[in-house]
């Protein structure tokens, strides 16, 4: 039994699938599903939600849209969106004059708390 998988990675069937025109491609496992279909627009985060039964989506990018941003800075460079009021925390080594939270990468519960109580979870 298979528990993990990876999708369209090349020479997989799911791979070949969507390479042979398949609009839509699934593969599953006891644990895991995973899809790849074609869209025709990058699709905001929130219309992640359709496909999920969550309360929360974290995605990576989506600097432009107005949804709450938690960046991730690196050592030296500053914020991106430090300027952005859709800005609600940031991690990194630095600490910046920003009207932000901030937290050290190692301060995990402490981000996971934040996130718990911003969004009222």
């Amino acid at each position: 039994m298979h528990d993990r998988f990876e999708i369209d990675k090349p020479n997989k069937d799911s791979w070949r699938l969507k390479e042979a025109g398949a609009s839509v491609s699934i593969i599953s496992s006891p644990k895991r599903i995973g899809i790849a279909m074609d869209v025709d627009h990058d699709h905001d985060p929130e219309e992640f939600l359709r496909f999920l039964n969550v309360d929360l989506v974290i995605a990576e990018g989506y600097k432009r849209s107005l949804h709450p941003k938690i960046e991730i800075t690196k050592m030296d460079t500053k914020p991106m969106c430090k300027d952005d009021k859709a800005l609600i925390a940031i991690v990194g080594e630095n600490r910046w004059d920003l009207d932000v939270p901030q937290f050290t990468i190692q301060q995990m519960d402490e981000i996971v708390s934040f996130i718990l109580k911003h969004f009222n979870i």
